[in-house]
């Protein structure tokens, strides 16, 4: 600890560390509040200290643990799956031929990739 810093500080921080952790380990709050108390916090401070963590996180997108990397895998496994579906029809569109295929691999790897994505935002 630092000459200068204030001790009730240094606790609070090393609090919102601990409350930081447990919320991202999917914790429930009130396992976290009573860990914290039994570090030496008072419950009305435990309380707010949790609640300030948890609105901080949803404040910053984080609260649900939303990923935007998952947004991106969802919207690109959307565009293949539309792309497996909608090719086929062009080609019909330009040779007049009926369709004999879809492009199911691209359909189904681009599902695959959608629902990856979608796991992937709600932190799964």
């Amino acid at each position: 600890m630092n000459e200068h810093e204030n001790p009730e500080d240094v606790l609070t921080a090393e609090m919102r560390a601990i409350a930081l952790e447990q919320i991202k380990s999917g914790a429930a709050e009130e396992h976290i509040e009573a860990l914290l108390v039994a570090k030496g916090l008072d419950p009305k401070a435990a309380t707010d200290l949790v609640a300030d963590v948890i609105r901080t996180r949803y404040d910053s997108g984080k609260g649900l643990g939303f990923s935007a990397a998952g947004v991106n895998t969802m919207l690109m496994g959307a565009v293949t799956v539309v792309g497996g579906v909608v090719l086929p029809l062009i080609e019909q569109g330009y040779g007049g031929q009926p369709i004999y295929y879809i492009s199911w691999g691209a359909i189904i790897f681009g599902s695959i990739r959608f629902f990856l994505g979608l796991m992937e935002y709600f932190g799964l």
